[in-house]
């Protein structure tokens, strides 16, 4: 019943993000938001578009660089990556730590406005530097994957493919890109030059996962399902996880870590390793949402990548 009305509720929150007669989606007004004062955000593109730069890493606890970036020209005056971002008007989860503003989550056409690919493209291009990687965020972009067909097309179509490439964000929250795409989109999507989903799972079991989203837990194991169908596909993916965590004892975090561990171990021996821990930092909406017993857990953080770390020692050395 409780996964019918989710369900449910994800398909009329796609309704109002994708005008498929059109071939439109509903993009996020960034300017004038709360997260347009955030330091990571420039905005541009007319006030629908930021610049995402990636130069301290400042979200990673750890300094490795996410495979996406390896294929990324740094920017030639300031030496950071930088990227095109867009945001779908619509989420399915409500991360309380998100640092997008809540009315730019629920397809508010008083923050948001209708876009087709081509007028996306021409915003990007619009911009004083030329982006070499347009970033599908939100938002939750899958839940209209035609939105990431469209913009590829529309690269190909001007013949910039290998040029611009297309990244997106997935919060692993709906299967419609095998629902909504054909096998012959799917496969077009995935082998687009460059292309790379960056997807994010939202804790170590259900508990942590309920506590952060505010989605049923049963989506928890949903997360790793879709996660599996996507690499089985040969999905070009980072996957993060987010160290914030009910606050529990450390007995329990570790058997949860532990049988987080096992069953990224199932879907492939060497995807443990390849998990990126995301530190979750102090955004402006994060104080919108935050009460005593979130705040607690941001300081938890650093203890439980710590423990991640010690687990995952342990488990590639068994």
């Amino acid at each position: 019943m409780l996964e019918q009305l989710f369900f449910e509720r994800q398909i009329a929150l796609r309704e109002k993000l994708v005008d498929l007669k059109s071939n439109r989606v509903l993009i996020s007004k960034i300017k004038d938001s709360i997260e347009s004062n955030d330091d990571y955000t420039r905005v541009n593109c007319l006030g629908y578009g930021r610049l995402r730069k990636y130069s301290a890493l400042g979200l990673h606890f750890e300094k490795n660089i996410p495979q996406r970036l390896s294929g990324v020209s740094l920017h030639p005056f300031n030496g950071e990556y930088e990227t095109q971002v867009f945001q779908l008007a619509g989420c399915d989860f409500r991360c309380w730590y998100c640092y997008v503003d809540t009315s730019l989550l629920v397809a508010d056409h008083s923050h948001s406005q209708w876009f087709s690919a081509e007028e996306l493209v021409d915003l990007a291009l619009n911009e004083p530097t030329t982006p070499s990687v347009i970033d599908l965020s939100g938002g939750q972009p899958e839940l209209v994957p035609e939105w990431c067909y469209w913009v590829m097309k529309e690269i190909e179509r001007r013949g910039l493919a290998g040029k611009i490439t297309v990244w997106s964000d997935d919060n692993l929250s709906c299967d419609f890109f095998w629902s909504k795409l054909t096998k012959e989109q799917r496969r077009f999507v995935l082998n687009f030059p460059g292309h790379y989903r960056t997807v994010c799972i939202k804790g170590f079991d259900s508990k942590g996962f309920t506590f952060n989203t505010g989605a049923p837990a049963y989506c928890f194991d949903r997360q790793l399902y879709l996660l599996q169908r996507l690499l089985s596909e040969g999905a070009r993916l980072d996957v993060y996880l987010t160290m914030l965590d009910i606050a529990r004892s450390t007995i329990e975090t570790s058997n949860a870590i532990d049988d987080l561990l096992k069953r990224l171990r199932k879907i492939d021996p060497h995807l443990p390793s390849r998990v990126i821990p995301l530190k979750i930092g102090s955004f402006g909406n994060l104080f919108e949402r935050a009460n005593p017993k979130r705040l607690k857990t941001l300081g938890l953080q650093e203890e439980r990548y710590n423990l991640w770390r010690d687990r995952l020692d342990a488990h590639n050395h068994n």
